[in-house]
């Protein structure tokens, strides 16, 4: 501030042309000096000081929730060839949501007829499905179910994928169809993706579904744990991003 006054004084006297430039160089040359001086004072000071004033009033964030073994936090991402068939429509949530909605149905009925069937013969019926079927060496949709028996309340947890499913639906409708057959109810708590690698021993579960969307976080973990059972030889993985 300081060499600035004096400069502007400098001007309004009654210096010649060439006084007044060789007064400015020399301040020129001051104001450099002065900032080079300060640069140096600054690089001798420790870097906790020179950022501590930065970082002063940033908010400290907690450490975010630890992730399932399974999880991965980025992953390649696919073409839509890749993906496994089409996005979705209006028909196809229709269906999916008339699906879900047979699976309570289901459960209301058997709440009035509670006491009529065998609590052996239906947690026999619940054992029969398989946790996971899944098809091999491709990308496809795939649902995670929750089979219940109305009789004992006993669950299990099935893992349904199938190469050519264009929907979420389609992967799950077999099992869906089977599991009223037999008197037990269900729902499907959400869905996505597989990709599926024999040869790089890999599976990769990921995504979700617009017919059956998660209530909350994807659950992709429950299916990599019965993935993992079934392929125990395999690198199991699971992400929440893509489609």
């Amino acid at each position: 501030t300081v060499l600035i006054s004096r400069t502007a004084r400098n001007f309004s006297g009654s210096a010649s042309g060439a006084d007044r430039m060789r007064r400015v160089d020399t301040y020129l040359i001051a104001l450099n000096t002065l900032r080079f001086s300060v640069l140096a004072l600054n690089t001798q000071l420790p870097l906790s000081a020179r950022a501590g004033a930065h970082f002063a009033h940033r908010p400290c964030y907690a450490a975010p929730p630890p992730r399932s073994p399974f999880h991965v936090t980025a992953m390649a991402s696919l073409s839509d060839q890749d993906a496994g068939g089409p996005t979705t429509n209006a028909e196809d949530q229709a269906e999916a949501q008339a699906l879900q909605e047979a699976g309570q149905a289901n459960a209301a009925a058997d709440a009035d007829t509670e006491g009529e069937g065998g609590e052996s013969s239906a947690s026999a019926a619940l054992d029969a499905f398989s946790a996971v079927l899944i098809s091999e060496n491709d990308t496809y949709k795939y649902v995670l179910i929750k089979a219940m028996d109305p009789a004992t309340d006993a669950y299990k947890f099935l893992v349904r994928g199938k190469s050519g499913a264009d929907y979420h639906k389609d992967a799950a409708r077999p099992t869906l169809n089977e599991l009223s057959e037999r008197g037990l109810t269900y729902t499907v708590l959400g869905g996505g993706r597989i990709q599926h690698d024999s040869a790089a021993q890999a599976i990769l579960i990921y995504g979700f579904s617009y017919g059956f969307p998660w209530e909350g976080a994807p659950r992709h973990d429950i299916s990599a744990a019965l993935v993992k059972e079934q392929y125990p030889e395999f690198e199991v993985t699971t992400s929440d991003e893509g489609y």
